[in-house]
């Protein structure tokens, strides 16, 4: 009888380059299967006869494994701890699958990101990912948005070093947006499962797919790396990472970053300011490690006016900004000039279109404790707890509120605030052809929000407010609307099982049970007072099943099919954004009406694709179908200062889409990469709002492009680099009725680096340049970010930045 020792199912973190001896030849269930399919690991009859899925012992691996085939050997890859219990992060290549419908990304995949640029954005060549941004660097939150196989990103679950972000979209009630968490530079893997996220996802917005941010691991020996970074509109990037290196010969090791941001807007007046910093400790025990994470963030942006279609074509790309720092302008074009014309359009009409100015403060903290143990070598688990909180103001100046002053116009700022805590226990059991894990979360958050009205002077009596405050230079807030509070509780349990039927055949099996509840809302003295009630999405049994069949090494094909259900979208009355609640009904009979026969929204999908390497080249294509039952979707209506939602479900609707990628190598230097997705979203019946339909039926979603083009090209000669990539999205619908379009999509970047090597104690050196939209097009970027109308235009499209320049200079010690 052939006796195996079964290895451990969470890889401890802290080891050397994020491994222990031999983990580059562990893994458990689809992951395991997975890495041979793809030949990073040996097959089964090369190191481990008859072992499925060709586990190994930790100890088992004492020399280099050497390869027995004719073929040259393969090198092994550095293995780190990923966030994922079901995987092991592989430091891969360019798109390589780790199970079914996921794929690791590593710092090779963003290669033509910005130093300091929203980490949404480091999945902007992802196949079947459409990520835009009014600014090249995405500080702005309302003006970031991401879209990953028709499913928005406020319906995606998304963990950050293992930490639920929930919903991460602006002024979020119920988590933190991953553009404040977090030195991007030190990201070193994201694990993306675009059709469905599994059953250890742990989010209350996973409808979607799912995306798990891991940091880069401490390291034994202490090191240093500076950036510092110089470009367009007085742009300046300062990033200092570094490592303590094990500390003593039995203590921690501590990796730590921080970056500092500030740049003008490309138009009109106001910055942009952004300090984020965060911390890792690691400490290795004999049965296992413990770790620690924090990461603050400090962030104040002056944002870019929102546009029409009808605005773009009467001002023009350049004369839509808001006003600031001509406060005159503003005072004027909003009270004694109203009546009189400003162009194409009234003085007033054109203060509602144009105001003084917009921004937006915000605080975010994201801490945890985590325990990684092993009980045998079987037996092992994860416990984490976890707090989070995050705080916005987000303001605009009212010129339909006129201040208490006198002044024709006020600075309306939405306050928001979240404390999150929680905690997630996970366990794994290797048992002859299985590979088990179990786990449960728990969440409780609190939440407020209001809308509060802040006086302006008298022109020449006084300096105007700013748009990041402070807000109560001539007094406290004049009047206070819908203000809101909630308590949300979040609980969710999975069981899975990885079942190894033959050597290249496993199957995946699990399920998760959620329980998503959430009670408040208007606690405010209104005339009319917001609604207030309770919510709740449960479900006890929603499947996941998978299979993975890799017939050679290099080829791999795979069936995804997953039931998921989250929690109500969370917003006050009177909220502008993407996200559709209850809550922001006009009134508590309007919300008792829209919740009688209220659904939580259930999503199932199914995906079904491949992969294939020879040598560089690489091919991948999947195509998927999901139905979505009971969206909440709002249509708005009025401006961006009295917005009226109307909210309802729809029964039935479709994504239907596919994507195909290819990474073609040219000679030993050069590679192409190229991919096309297409997809589909489309409304399976009508809106039914009291005794009026709207005719939603066969209608596409708008704000999501049906076609995405990415092409890329990558050149490396020593320590030279070079890459360029092209995006284009086609057919993006700006309404619910489908009878207007917005412009398509069209972005190039490029950049250049060359690295000086380290000669004796002089540290090296490393250049780079880079060039967002080197084109200089054109482009609408964010399209619904205050909402999206049944028909006609809005006021509801963002612009996206015009041809942009970095250049950066940097050391390692």
């Amino acid at each position: 009888m052939h006796t195996t020792r079964r290895a451990e199912r969470f890889p401890r973190e802290g080891q050397r380059h994020g491994v222990r001896p031999g983990s580059a030849h562990r893994a458990v269930g689809l992951m395991g299967a997975t890495l041979l399919s793809v030949g990073l690991l040996p097959p089964a009859s090369a190191e481990t006869p008859g072992r499925p899925g060709g586990h190994r012992d930790p100890k088992d691996h004492v020399r280099p494994a050497v390869t027995r085939q004719a073929a040259p050997a393969r090198r092994t890859v550095p293995v780190t701890k990923n966030a994922d219990p079901e995987a092991i992060v592989v430091q891969s290549d360019r798109h390589r699958v780790i199970h079914p419908n996921g794929t690791l990304l590593t710092k090779s995949d963003w290669a033509t990101a910005l130093t300091g640029a929203n980490p949404l954005s480091l999945l902007a060549t992802t196949p079947g990912v459409s990520y835009v941004s009014s600014d090249a660097y995405g500080l702005d939150e309302s003006d970031a948005s991401l879209f990953m196989r028709g499913f928005h990103m406020n319906e995606l679950g998304i963990m950050f070093e293992g930490i639920p972000l929930n919903d991460v979209s602006f002024t979020t009630l119920t988590g933190n947006n991953v553009n404040n968490i977090g030195v991007p530079d030190l990201i070193g893997s994201i694990y993306v499962s675009p059709g469905t996220s599994r059953e250890s996802a742990f989010s209350s917005t996973s409808r979607g797919g799912e995306l798990r941010y891991s940091l880069e691991n401490p390291t034994d020996r202490a090191n240093a790396d500076i950036t510092q970074s110089v470009g367009s509109n007085q742009t300046y990037v300062t990033t200092v990472t570094g490592n303590t290196g094990q500390i003593g010969a039995y203590g921690p090791k501590i990796l730590a970053g921080f970056q500092r941001i500030s740049k003008d807007k490309y138009e009109g007046g106001g910055t942009q300011y952004m300090i984020r910093g965060n911390v890792k400790v690691t400490q290795d025990v004999s049965w296992g490690d413990f770790s620690a994470f924090l990461a603050v963030s400090d962030a104040q942006v002056w944002g870019y006016n929102d546009l029409s279609n009808d605005m773009i074509s009467k001002l023009g790309w350049r004369g839509s900004d808001y006003l600031y720092p001509n406060y005159p302008l503003a005072y004027y074009q909003a009270g004694a000039g109203a009546a009189n014309a400003c162009g194409p359009y009234l003085c007033g009409d054109r203060a509602v279109l144009i105001p003084y100015d917009s921004g937006q403060v915000s605080q975010d903290w994201l801490g945890s404790l985590r325990h990684h143990f092993n009980i045998t070598h079987a037996l092992s688990g994860n416990i984490l707890f976890y707090g989070a909180s995050t705080y916005t103001d987000a303001s605009v100046s009212d010129p339909t509120t006129p201040s208490e002053t006198g002044a024709p116009f006020s600075e309306q700022v939405w306050h928001s605030q979240v404390r999150r805590f929680g905690g997630t226990a996970e366990l794994a059991y290797q048992i002859a052809d299985h590979a088990l894990s179990a786990g449960l979360w728990e969440e409780s958050a609190s939440s407020r929000a209001a809308g509060s009205w802040y006086n302006e002077p008298l022109l020449g009596e006084g300096k105007p407010l700013l748009a990041v405050g402070p807000f109560t230079s001539y007094g406290p807030a004049f009047q206070v609307e819908n203000m809101s509070a909630w308590k949300t509780s979040s609980r969710q349990i999975y069981l899975h099982d990885d079942w190894h039927l033959r050597p290249e055949l496993t199957l995946g099996m699990g399920f998760k049970a959620v329980d998503f509840s959430t009670t408040g809302g208007g606690i405010g003295n209104d005339d009319v007072p917001a609604p207030y009630g309770k919510l709740r999405s449960r479900n006890g049994f929603l499947p996941h099943l998978s299979l993975l069949y890799r017939p050679t090494r290099q080829d791999d094909f795979f069936v995804d099919a997953a039931r998921t259900q989250g929690a109500y979208n969370v917003f006050p009355r009177g909220n502008l954004g993407y996200g559709a609640s209850a809550w922001t009904a006009a009134d508590q009979s309007t919300f008792d009406e829209a919740t009688r026969d209220i659904k939580p929204e259930r999503d199932t999908t199914v995906t079904i694709g491949g992969h294939h390497r020879r040598g560089r080249l690489r091919i991948s294509y999947d195509a998927y179908f999901s139905l979505i039952e009971n969206r909440l979707i709002a249509a708005s209506v009025g401006d961006l200062h009295a917005p009226i939602n109307t909210v309802a479900s729809i029964p039935a609707s479709h994504i239907w889409g596919g994507d195909a990628a290819v990474a073609l190598p040219v000679g030993h230097y050069l590679t192409l990469n190229q991919s096309l997705s297409v997809s589909r979203f489309s409304y399976g019946g009508d809106l039914n709002v009291g005794d009026t339909v709207f005719p939603l039926r066969g209608k596409a979603q708008p704000g999501y492009p049906a076609i995405s083009l990415l092409s890329s090209l990558l050149f490396h000669y020593h320590q030279f680099q070079a890459g360029a990539t092209a995006t284009v999205y086609l057919d993006q619908q700006t309404n619910y009725q489908n009878d207007l379009r917005a412009r398509n999509y069209f972005n190039t970047t490029a950049f250049l680096s060359y690295e000086v090597p380290k000669h004796g104690n002089i540290p090296g050196l490393k250049f780079r340049f880079d060039v967002y939209n080197i084109l200089n097009e054109k482009m609408i970027g964010n399209i619904g970010v205050d909402g999206f109308p049944f028909s006609g235009d809005k006021q509801t499209m963002q612009r996206a930045a015009p041809r942009q320049a970095l250049f950066s200079i940097g050391t390692k010690f």
